[in-house]
């Protein structure tokens, strides 16, 4: 019954790993685990730039990859016109 509960957390802390590395805040994790806020079903996507979104790929409530482009984000900033 020990290793059961000691690879229960091996478990849970590899999946908290792979949530902060996706960007999931320890406030949202908390929320999360007690129940409050997001669900796992939802999750914000975030560009690595400010910018204008050029292209979209996907439709609220669409179910992605984890390679696919959901968006296209340019920085128009210094774009001539």
């Amino acid at each position: 019954m020990r290793n059961v509960f000691r690879e229960s957390e091996i478990v849970l802390k590899a999946s908290e790993q792979k949530l902060f590395a996706l960007d999931v805040s320890p406030n949202d994790l908390s929320n999360i685990s007690s129940g409050n806020g997001h669900q796992l079903t939802h999750f914000e996507l975030k560009a690595p730039l400010d910018g204008e979104v050029i292209e979209r790929n996907i439709a609220r409530g669409e179910f992605i990859d984890p390679d696919s482009r959901a968006f296209i984000v340019a920085d128009l900033k210094h774009c001539m016109g």
